[in-house]
C-alpha cells in the first residue's frame, strides 16, 4: 500500500509562511525609517521651537 501525501499539512505550512511574512512585513512598515513621524530632540526640558523673530 501506497502512503498518501498529506496534503493538509503542506497547506497549513503555507498559511503559517504568509501568516509569518503578514507579521515580518508590518513589523518592518512599523519600525522603518520615517523621518516625519520623529519628534525632534529640543536639547533641554522646556525648549521650545521659536525662531529669531519673536
Amino acid at each position: 500500500m501506497k502512503k498518501k501525501t498529506p496534503v493538509g499539512r503542506y497547506i497549513a505550512l503555507g498559511i503559517g509562511a504568509v501568516a509569518v511574512a503578514g507579521v515580518l512585513y508590518a513589523a518592518w512598515q512599523t519600525l522603518r525609517a520615517d523621518d516625519d513621524l520623529w519628534i525632534e530632540d529640543l536639547g533641554e526640558v522646556g525648549a521650545a521651537d521659536i525662531g529669531e523673530d519673536d
